[in-house]
């Protein structure tokens, strides 16, 4: 016996030269959660096969697969989530790789299959059981396929998961593990594929602790080192798996591990920041040691750390493939992410859809959805009609900021949000990263927005039509609104910076109406036509034009509505209130402004 059976891992060399210029093309594929039924009679993903069959196979003679297309001339590694696929779906998926004409190695998850059928598929030549004992015919197994396609050679390995969820999966009829895991020994490259609960167990002898002994035994001779983690879990912000992953990471930083990991659950987004900026925890992931963050929002892919490793986690959950470069550096002159030049492609429609990179319009998208009913449930006490409203024009917004959208409105979005919480400070940017530590302003500013341009049918930042300083153009095309919730100056404060800025430089652009909020502080500003006062230093007054007061020569025209006002509205319980029309009422600027 090898000190690598001794350990109860089994180390396969393939060969091959799997890395490009020292990184890895890597695809993380977002498949589809199990149904009930497929996963208690180990049936066939019909969606999940689709999409892997349009992402290794050419639509056609005279064109590409994705995966080509994203990689071209490339070895790549691919890896789906935990009981991505069921045991009907084995020749197909065989298939698909022996046809695909690069190298490659193809990482999924299947189950729940029978003992028999496992041990009667490896009896194949071209597929290896990595067990020391069959599996039992009577028992049922979670586990793992990998496929390595090096020429024309491919090899098929199924492993079992070693331990078992501990919630669910543990009350599976007649449910049974493994106890051995695999290494691929690639010629640059160490491959240890996992799944889901076996990167959390702390028993003795667990999945990860056989890593370190097998790195600890065995020389990698400078190979880059990479565990994959295939997982069907619900809870991306658990303790356990910040634990797991950290600990994973700190025991083999020597070797300068990367994990990769792919999730088929989708957690709804909510509130709490700690809680959701982990996403779907499809991501990669290294030793925190000589990790910075990225000084501006990466696309597709969002920074978080824990105590002992930083990662890069997928943006959008949406079902669909993420492509990118794994990297094992952490410099400027070779790469300074573990993850990064990536793509994204959405699936849509039986098909799949290439995303815009837009990071602004997908935080903005997934704000929306985590404080959607903030203003109207829990800040103003208002009635049934106006929060069904509110939740229907808030639905519209996101069907236009959705991941999947052509929408224009996509490429604007930065730009709504920086109007929203800066006003007329144009010059002043915000992060989309940290759109949640605004909250309280945007999500306030945001639900107005909706409701002004419904009540007034606006245009919200229409194409073609360049706004100066607002966000919405009234349908007659002569008004700008700005909805303007600052948390950094008191209402009297944004006055004073409206009054002394755009109204002072003048201009004959359109009347702007600005329903502004500031931090709580003071008094609160008279609403109404907002003058320069430019008597004040007549030294400094312009010449004055015909038909003209002195004091409003050049201004440009501004008006001023406090955003209670507009809250007094929303928070109305007279039955007899028609909102679309006061909402009017109170935005809409007279005719001889």
């Amino acid at each position: 016996m090898t000190e690598e059976v001794v350990a109860k891992v089994k180390s396969i060399d393939i060969g091959g030269e799997w890395l490009t210029n020292g990184h890895l093309k890597a695809c993380i594929l977002k498949l589809y959660p199990p149904t009930q039924s497929e996963w208690e009679n180990d049936g066939s993903r019909a969606n999940n096969l689709s999409m892997a069959t349009q992402l290794l196979a050419p639509p056609d003679e005279s064109s590409q697969s994705l995966l080509v297309q994203e990689f071209p001339e490339k070895s790549a590694v691919v890896i789906a989530p935990e009981l991505a696929f069921g045991s009907p779906d084995f020749q197909s998926l065989d298939t698909l790789v022996k046809n695909y004409n690069q190298n490659l190695i193809f990482i999924c998850g299947f189950g729940f299959s029978n003992g028999s059928d496992l041990a009667t598929l490896a009896r194949r030549t071209d597929v290896e059981g990595v067990w020391n004992i069959e599996p039992n015919p009577n028992k049922r197994y979670n586990g793992g396929w990998v496929w390595v396609k090096s020429g024309s050679s491919t090899q098929c390995y199924i492993f079992l998961k070693n331990y078992l969820e501990q919630n669910t999966e543990i009350t599976v009829e007649n449910i049974a593990t493994g106890d051995y895991i695999l290494r691929l020994n690639g010629n640059d490259i160490v491959v240890f594929p996992l799944v889901c609960a076996d990167l959390i167990s702390k028993e003795d002898g667990s999945p990860s602790s056989r890593i370190e002994q097998s790195l600890n035994r065995n020389s990698n001779n400078n190979r880059r080192v990479l565990v994959t983690g295939s997982l069907l879990n619900k809870k991306s912000e658990s303790d356990h798996w910040k634990t797991a992953i950290g600990d994973l990471l700190d025991s083999s930083k020597t070797s300068n591990v990367r994990l990769l990991l792919s999730n088929c659950i989708n957690p709804i987004p909510v509130e709490d920041e700690e809680i959701d900026k982990w996403r779907c925890l499809s991501g990669a992931f290294q030793h925190r040691e000589g990790c910075k963050p990225p000084v501006k929002p990466l696309p597709y892919i969002r920074y978080v750390n824990g105590e002992k490793f930083s990662g890069l986690v997928l943006r959008n959950s949406e079902v669909g493939a993420l492509f990118g470069k794994l990297q094992w550096t952490n410099n400027s002159s070779e790469g300074k992410q573990a993850f990064s030049e990536c793509a994204q492609h959405v699936w849509s429609g039986d098909k799949f859809h290439s995303c815009d990179a837009i990071c602004a319009a997908d935080e903005l998208y997934r704000f929306v959805i985590r404080n959607k009913g903030n203003l109207l449930h829990s800040k103003i006490t208002s009635n049934e009609a106006t929060r069904t409203l509110a939740d229907s024009e808030l639905e519209k917004l996101l069907t236009e900021l959705s991941p999947t959208s052509n929408s224009l409105l996509r490429a604007v979005a930065g730009k709504i949000f920086q109007k929203c919480l800066k006003g007329v400070k144009q010059e002043a940017q915000f992060c989309p990263d940290q759109l949640y530590s605004r909250s309280e302003n945007l999500d306030c500013a945001i639900t107005t927005l909706s409701l002004i341009q419904h009540a007034i049918e606006a245009e919200l930042m229409p194409e073609g039509k360049e706004l100066g300083y607002g966000q919405l153009l009234s349908n007659n095309e002569e008004q700008e609104i700005l909805i303007w919730d600052s948390s950094e100056h008191t209402a009297n404060q944004l006055y004073s910076l409206v009054k002394e800025g755009i109204v002072k430089d003048g201009g004959s652009a359109r009347p702007l109406m600005i329903v502004g909020r500031g931090n709580g502080g003071g008094s609160f500003p008279d609403e109404g036509r907002i003058h320069s006062n430019r008597l004040a230093d007549i030294s400094d007054a312009p010449p004055l034009n015909v038909g003209k007061d002195i004091c409003e020569a050049n201004d440009r025209v501004v008006f001023w509505k406090n955003q209670g006002k507009v809250d007094d509205i929303l928070a109305s319980a007279d039955p007899r209130q028609d909102l679309v029309v006061s909402l009017r009422e109170e935005i809409i600027l007279p005719e001889d402004s």
